[in-house]
């Protein structure tokens, strides 16, 4: 059964800690149960469908027939279907999948080049054949809109608004893995880099986004908040391998425009029925149908991206032995592209630098909201996963990840 991306969280502390939101839905009113998220007065709110409905009538042309809310940090997202008749002249007939309309943050709001330059990046994969969402433009041609709406506390607040092609799948956290499907998502990473090589926008020269592994080094600030002195003792470690085996480094790193955050929730997938018409559960036939969330896109170093995804997926469980996963992603990724010596040497220590960026911050978001404990125990296998990883020979991983890019053949 061919399932939609939207799940019940929403990732705090980015991505790998996670709070758990009951969405209730009424004939007016989108309500968030429970929701603890810190970031909540940041966040979109939207009281009544009815505002969702004259938006879509009065600026895209289209007619509202079902809305259901779908995962977002800091952004209201929405997957809306409408009815086939529309007045919208960019528009050629609507889509029976609907459409995923996001209601801007009030921060980024205030910054349209920030997000005029995502769509570009959006719109350059595209043509390169890189599944990702399109944007629908409205009626007058611009390719945002405005909304202004009430806060909970009666303020009136403006949020720019983007309608965009709803992409169905799986999301990745809930396929289990297995090491054929390990080496597509690295050929998918070097696929991704090869689109973005020749991509270039005004904007990146000078922007450094917050997730970002260059700021790997800041999260000394607050590593206080590792109350395990062992887990603080591995993250510092961590943090210091980055600074003396990867920054001064980066000059052989090869540079370009990267998505910047490759996880298991953003990297939807398609799942072949078996003869029961029921998807399998396993991914070995699987493929990539779509990528999603450019938000911490950035002209930086194609390592991190590789990097990135190998530590989400040594973070979701799977049974695949975990000091294998980076091989078969390896082996995938050099079937299409080669490392170069520079990156090769970097790479343990940056996937090791993710996760340790992942967990710290989730430690810090309890220790702002110590009664969310949920983000600790989402956190646990993390926390053994990093450690397996880093405590491993050095030597004795690298030649068995060489071995599975030199000998896996899916």
């Amino acid at each position: 059964m061919l399932m939609t991306y939207y799940v019940d969280k929403v990732y705090d502390c980015k991505h790998f800690t996670r709070i758990s939101v009951s969405w209730t839905m009424s004939s007016d009113v989108l309500l968030r149960d429970n929701d603890q998220l810190p970031n909540e007065a940041l966040k979109p709110y939207v009281a009544s469908t009815d505002t969702i409905k004259e938006l879509l009538k009065d600026q895209y042309g289209l007619t509202l027939t079902d809305i259901r809310p779908l995962n977002g940090y800091d952004d209201l997202n929405l997957h809306v279907k409408v009815s086939p008749a529309h007045c919208n002249p960019h528009l050629d007939q609507v889509s029976d999948n609907g459409y995923f309309l996001k209601v801007i943050n009030f921060r980024d709001s205030q910054r349209p080049d920030y997000l005029d330059a995502q769509l570009h990046v959006m719109e350059h994969l595209l043509k390169k054949g890189v599944h990702c969402q399109a944007t629908i433009m409205a009626i007058n041609g611009d390719t945002f809109t405005k909304l202004t709406v009430q806060n909970k506390n009666g303020e009136d607040v403006s949020h720019l608004v983007s309608l965009r092609t709803f992409i169905s799948g799986e999301i990745l956290q809930n396929i289990s893995l297995t090491p054929r499907f390990l080496y597509r998502l690295g050929q998918y990473v070097a696929e991704l880099t090869s689109a973005l090589e020749d991509f270039s926008h005004s904007f990146y020269e000078t922007f450094d986004c917050t997730w970002s592994l260059n700021t790997v080094v800041k999260l000394t600030d607050i590593m206080y908040v590792v109350k395990d002195v062992n887990l603080r003792n591995v993250c510092e470690g961590v943090v210091q391998a980055f600074k003396d085996e990867v920054i001064p480094h980066r000059s052989g790193f090869r540079k370009s425009q990267i998505h910047g955050d490759l996880n298991e929730q953003n990297i939807l997938v398609l799942q072949p029925l078996n003869k029961s018409g029921l998807s399998p559960l396993e991914a070995d036939d699987a493929q990539v149908c779509g990528l999603l969330d450019f938000q911490d896109t950035a002209l930086s170093y194609p390592l991190y991206d590789l990097a990135i995804l190998v530590c989400y997926m040594l973070m979701t469980f799977s049974k695949v032995p975990l000091l294998d996963i980076p091989g078969y992603i390896l082996a995938g990724y050099q079937s299409k592209l080669k490392l170069t010596e520079s990156e090769r040497l970097a790479f343990r220590t940056c996937v090791a630098a993710r996760m340790v960026q992942s967990l710290v911050m989730g430690a810090y978001t309890h220790h702002m909201d110590p009664s969310n404990h949920y983000v600790l125990t989402t956190s646990k296998h993390g926390w053994q996963a990093l450690e397996t990883f880093w405590s491993a020979d050095r030597i004795a991983s690298e030649t068995r990840w060489e071995q599975l890019v030199q000998s896996f053949k899916p």
